[in-house]
């Protein structure tokens, strides 16, 4: 996924509208609809500001990892991408996921605690 993909993905996720993020970035709107629609990339410090503002990494950002909030970068893959799983589902799907977790983790917990025969 490239960068303008991943701000129309953040964008409708925030429900703000490309005006507002403009504005808030202090760039004007054509040039956040060129990183959107038309390939281009936005410099450093556009790019600092965009990740800041959603509070996710430049990494992330530019596609070199899927790991999105900065401060998660201590995760493995494996416990990033549950994240991402995790954060594309809606909150009643995000309860379920929970409870299916927390059923397999008393299973496992049951089945390690039993003697072997």
């Amino acid at each position: 996924m490239n960068i303008g993909s991943k701000l129309r993905y953040l964008i409708e996720e925030a429900n703000i509208t490309q005006r507002q993020l403009a504005d808030a970035l202090h760039i004007s709107p054509s040039a956040l609809n060129g990183y959107i629609n038309q390939g281009k990339e936005p410099d450093y410090a556009t790019l600092v500001r965009i990740a800041d503002y959603f509070h996710t990494s430049t990494d992330y950002l530019l596609g070199h990892s899927n790991i999105r909030n900065a401060s998660l970068t201590h995760l493995n893959s494996c416990e990033g991408e549950l994240l991402s799983i995790y954060h594309t589902l809606s909150s009643y799907n995000q309860q379920l996921f929970l409870e299916e977790l927390k059923a397999v983790d008393r299973m496992v917990s049951r089945a390690t605690a039993s003697p072997l025969k």
